[in-house]
Order: C-alpha cells, then sequence, then structure tokens
C-alpha cells in the first residue's frame, strides 16, 4: 500500500522558516515616513519569527505548501541518522531454496511479519527474525492466480491479505496463510489500491478512462466489488493519453488515508464521506515537468536532467522525507513543526542519495517503506562490503553473508 516501491533500489532506483511578509495596502502621502518604518520593522519581526502553526491548521483558509525546489540550490545541513532516529536495528532474511529474492520491495510490516514483493510475481512472509514463513506464487490466469503483483493489502486483524492484478483487473483474497478464498473483478484499470473503513479505494490511472466523457481519478468499491461512488479526473481522457508513466501513492498516517499522484501537485486526504481534501502542497517551482513531457517517455528521457522526478516521500507526524532526482538524487527531511527543510543529502547521477549512519557507523541508509514510527531500507551483501562498516560488531554480524544471501532489512526508530 504505498508505495514508496516505487524507489527500487535493488534494481535501481521552503518554505525557508515559514517567513510572512505582509503588505500594506494603503500608504497615504501625509504618513509615509511612519508607514516605511513601520512596515520594515513588521518585515524584520516576520523575518525573525518561525511558522508554529500546526501543519494541518487551514483555519486561514489557505493550503500549506513545502518549496521542494528551494531545496536544489539552498545551503541545508548534512543528513544523519542521528538528526531524526533514535535507534537502529537489523533483520537477516532466511535464505534457502523455497525463498530466494531477486527484485524485492516491502509491501508491509504488520504483526511481527515482513511481507516481501519480489519482481511483482511472488508475495514472501518473513517473520519479525527473518525467518522464511510462507509465500504465495500462483502465476496464472485461473482463479486465485495472477499475472503480476500490482499492490497489496494486509489486513492483519481480519486474517486476509488482497493482491490486486491490473494485468487481469481483479482483486485477489487470501488468508494470512495465503490460502485462496476469492476474487473480485474490475471494471476500470487501476494502478494501485487501499482501504478505508469498509470499502476499497482504486487510484485509476488517466490513460485508463471508461469513456469519451469519463476519466476516473478514484473508485469507492465495498468488500464484494460493487461501486459505491467515483471521482472523475478534470477534463476528458483526451487531455491524458499517452500517460502511461503515471503513479500513484496511498498512505496512511493516524488513521487517516492520504494520496499523491503524478499529474497532481496536491497531497489529499481521503474522507469518510468519499470526498478529497487538500493536505497540503508540493511546490517544484520551474523544476516542475510539463503534462506533456510527463505523458511523453522520449521528452521525459531527453529533459529529465532540467526537472524534477522519481518524486516519492515518506510522512511522519514531525517529519516529509522527500527523494527526488533531478542531475542527480537528493533526500532532504522537512519539519512540519518549522516549516522548512533542515537537512540533505546528495547523490550523484548514478548513485542515489543516503543517509549518513553515525548511530553504529553501519552501512549508509536509503528509506523505503515506513510504518507508525519506523523507516525500513534494505542492504544487499555487496552493499554491505562496498560500505565497509567501521564498526567492528556490526562486521562481524554480516561476516557470513554471501552473493547468494537475501538482503539484510534496517529498522529505523524516529524520535
Amino acid at each position: 500500500m504505498g508505495k514508496s516501491n516505487q524507489l527500487l533500489r535493488l534494481t535501481r532506483k521552503i518554505k525557508i522558516f515559514g517567513i510572512r511578509f505582509r503588505l500594506i495596502k494603503k500608504v497615504y502621502s501625509n504618513n509615509r515616513v511612519l508607514a516605511g518604518l513601520f512596515f520594515i520593522i513588521l518585515t524584520a519581526y516576520n523575518s525573525c519569527k518561525i511558522d508554529k502553526h500546526p501543519f494541518e491548521d487551514t483555519s486561514n483558509g489557505k493550503i500549506r505548501i513545502v518549496f521542494l525546489e528551494s531545496t536544489l540550490k539552498s545551503k541545508i545541513p548534512s543528513l544523519k541518522l542521528s538528526s531524526f532516529a533514535k535507534s537502529i536495528n537489523y533483520i537477516k532474511l532466511e535464505t534457502n531454496d523455497q525463498c530466494l529474492l531477486s527484485h524485492p520491495s516491502i509491501e508491509d510490516v504488520d504483526e511481527g511479519a515482513i511481507y516481501i514483493n519480489d519482481n511483482h510475481l511472488y508475495l514472501y512472509k518473513f517473520n519479525g527474525n527473518g525467518k522464511y514463513i510462507w509465500k504465495i506464487k500462483k502465476v496464472g490466469k485461473g482463479p486465485g492466480e495472477y499475472l503480476h503483483i500490482t499492490d497489496v493489502i494486509i489486513q492483519p486483524e481480519n486474517d486476509l491479505l488482497y493482491i490486486l492484478d491490473n494485468t487481469q483487473r481483479k482483486i485477489i483474497q487470501y488468508n494470512l496463510n495465503g490460502e485462496f478464498q476469492k476474487e473480485i473483478h474490475l471494471s476500470v484499470s487501476t494502478g494501485s489500491f487501499s482501504q478505508i473503513d469498509d470499502c476499497f479505494v482504486l487510484w485509476n490511472p488517466p490513460w485508463g478512462f471508461v469513456d469519451q466523457n469519463n476519466c476516473y481519478f478514484l473508485t469507492f468499491l465495498t468488500l464484494n466489488g460493487v461501486k459505491i461512488k467515483t471521482i472523475n479526473r478534470e477534463g476528458n481522457n483526451n487531455s491524458f493519453r499517452g500517460g502511461l508513466l503515471t503513479s500513484a501513492d496511498f498512505y496512511m498516517l493516524n488513521k487517516i488515508l492520504y494520496i499523491k499522484d503524478t499529474y497532481h501537485d496536491t497531497v489529499f486526504r481521503i474522507s469518510k464521506n468519499y470526498t478529497l481534501e487538500p493536505h497540503f502542497i508540493i511546490s517544484q517551482g520551474k523544476y516542475k515537468m510539463t503534462r506533456e513531457m510527463s505523458e511523453n517517455i522520449w521528452l521525459r528521457e531527453k529533459y529529465m536532467n532540467e526537472y524534477i522526478s522519481q518524486l516519492v516521500f515518506w510522512e511522519t507526524d514531525n517529519l516529509i522525507i522527500f527523494s527526488f532526482f533531478m542531475e542527480k538524487y537528493y533526500l532532504v527531511i522537512y519539519d512540519k513543526q518549522l516549516s522548512s527543510f533542515i537537512h540533505k543529502s546528495e547523490g550523484s547521477l548514478n548513485k542515489y542519495a543516503e543517509i549518513q549512519n553515525d548511530l553504529d557507523n553501519g552501512t549508509a541508509f536509503i528509506p523505503w517503506f515506513y510504518k507508525q514510527t519506523k523507516l525500513y531500507g534494505f542492504f544487499t551483501p555487496e552493499e554491505f562490503k562496498q560500505n565497509s562498516s567501521e564498526n567492528p560488531a556490526i562486521s562481524r554480524m554480516f561476516s557470513a553473508l554471501n552473493e547468494n544471501s537475501n538482503p539484510v532489512v534496517m529498522i529505523i526508530e524516529l524520535k
């Protein structure tokens, strides 16, 4: 559900201090000196003042804007784990003939279990110690079978999991032992999905239009597949032809569901009455790729170094962590209370931006998945050797890893 999985590591992949400048709309000619002095004092006061409003506060009728483009040229303190994390833990995933991972991504972590989507073909379950439990390997066109694991929902409280296969336009229901129960057939193309209360929320990519007049953005279904409501995109399908490079992420924070897709600068809250409410805006300024470029793979490749792309993010109670590319890879951290970016890490054209591990001097960290108060990442045996640890205890812990070993999961507990 998330899908910070766009940052596939193993194959792979300011608002500055909420300064508010107030305008004096009317300056009378006989008070110009006094008005000018007042303006200078007021501006200086606001320049030193940090906006303390909660991130969600829109009582002034305005939506919070995060100026991502400001991080490209500004000097921001370097990014270290100790800046926002209090501890780190490692889980070595078991390696045997039943669970050899090739292109893994974390789908979910719950109830002491880690669910891994490998190459969109197999779903693996490991326990909290990394022991292999089972895998779902049901590739095909029959009942309970899929051609592509597009997305996954895990429901430990109901002993259920759902696999979305957009290739066959269906949702397949299994129990947490990986046993098939039923499937729901869909009438529209679905790029990702989530759940709110007792209904599915489907994100419908712009190329999956229904007819000449309808291009769905979201579809709400009961758990039995009955349509509750749809939310259309602006315009008709002609506005979205060729949009094969679009994607969307759902994420849950404090039991509220959010969504952000390629075509919107806005992150939306999804309410329980099936409506969208703006949460915040990610401003890319002059570095935002035009719709024409985002829909045309040739233009996108030609100008990819001139625009922000591959944008994914993880929102916590206090922070937003952004990962994106523009000429090189970036990781930046935005403090919601301060309304400013506080840390930055830069990679290169061919190397992802990393977070320096100064907690135990182990291998560097790249976030992949977030849930509750923890960030998760991977490193492979090869990456571990390349980042040779300065901590002898860490080196001994992973000395038995070889080129055939499964990756190690890094778990970062936030402050």
